[in-house]
């Protein structure tokens, strides 16, 4: 596992040093396009990479806990295949979704995420054809369960291979490991997560005939009128809004707040705890914090947080860290902030933003 993830790091790494040879010496307008749309995908396999790893280190030692709630199943299956309409259609693939309303008591995140990394398979490795998603009930009384399922025309899978494809860095068929075609990991982060949440994760197919995934789910609930929403308003508007970045790294701090700055953010930062707290007194709290969990020396977000929630008022607070341990998880989960681990998406990032103001209306002045 170690020798491969070590080559899947270094291919794109040196990748990269390549286009910054290139960037320096002075690329031509032309080429700069090319150049930040190849970088852009670069970093976005290596975000995807690490994502994958850091997963799994979190899944395998146990510091993932399920948070059970009441969930409309069927909702939480339609937005990820919302999120995949536009990929399928660039594909030239049918998605189709057949979901029946399902309720049930589970972890709303680690259900998205698993159907999320089937879904994202069934695409990638589907060329052409169809896949379809359907929610359904299996079963009648205390024994009923919800069954998802995610069925594609792909290339099937050998029955030989049913075990090995759950296998961290396994993939059919790409021996030269090209990264278009993903990094092997998540499978292995689907089975990781049923066997963490009660699930049970069936693979149903040959060679030449397709792949169905189904998912079986317990804690059915048969009374859906204590069912409660699961999604975020994403249609929460960005423009205006007050946020403090706090990093003791200046490339961080640059270039997270003209991202924020692009979607029309007030963005103030700060390189310190020190100077995040003259930035409170100065001009008070703000719509939200971003701060990373470990600063300079002995600091810390969620502990500048909290001292800083005591001197102000309640605000939200978004923490950014690289860390897994489960003492930094524990912290976060203490002070009721957000948490994110390092390396980010800008969708992942704004996704969570509008998520912390959801409830948060524009009350501050704006900065100038």
């Amino acid at each position: 596992m170690l020798a491969t993830a070590s080559h899947d790091l270094r291919q794109p790494l040196h990748a990269l040093s390549i286009y910054s040879a290139v960037l320096a010496a002075g690329a031509e307008p032309a080429q700069l396009r090319e150049v930040s749309t190849n970088i852009d995908q670069i970093v976005r396999s290596l975000g995807s990479l690490l994502h994958g790893l850091l997963d799994l280190s979190r899944l395998t030692v146990g510091h993932y806990e399920p948070d059970n709630k009441r969930l409309a199943l069927h909702e939480v299956v339609g937005a990820v295949c919302a999120e995949y309409d536009r990929t399928a259609s660039a594909k030239k693939l049918l998605l189709r979704s057949d979901l029946v309303p399902v309720r049930l008591s589970g972890d709303a995140v680690a259900i998205g995420r698993i159907v999320r990394n089937l879904l994202d398979n069934a695409i990638k490795y589907t060329p052409r054809g169809m896949v379809a998603v359907s929610t359904s009930i299996e079963g009648d009384g205390e024994s009923a369960v919800a069954i998802v399922s995610i069925a594609d025309s792909g290339p099937g899978i050998p029955v030989a291979e049913h075990t090995r494809i759950f296998e961290e860095f396994y993939q059919l068929d790409n021996a030269e490991r090209d990264r278009d075609k993903g990094v092997g990991l998540g499978l292995a982060i689907v089975k990781r997560l049923c066997e963490l949440i009660g699930a049970e994760i069936m693979v149903e197919s040959t060679t030449g005939h397709g792949t169905i995934f189904r998912v079986k789910l317990r804690g059915l609930l048969l009374d859906s009128s204590h069912a409660t929403p699961v999604d975020v308003d994403e249609s929460v508007g960005l423009q205006g809004h007050r946020v403090y970045l706090i990093d003791d790294e200046n490339d961080i701090l640059r270039s997270t707040q003209q991202l924020l700055t692009q979607w029309g953010m007030h963005v103030a930062t700060a390189g310190s705890a020190d100077i995040a707290e003259q930035l409170f007194r100065q001009s008070g709290k703000p719509d939200l914090l971003i701060t990373d969990l470990r600063l300079r020396g002995a600091e810390n977000g969620a502990e500048l947080a909290a001292r800083l929630r005591r001197n102000f008022s309640a605000f939200p607070v978004l923490v950014i860290t690289g860390e897994v341990s489960a003492a930094a998880i524990r912290q976060v989960d203490e002070l009721g902030a957000a948490l994110m681990y390092k390396p980010l998406t800008a969708e992942s990032l704004r996704r969570a933003i509008v998520k912390a103001l959801a409830a948060t209306p524009l009350t501050h002045n704006i900065l100038g």
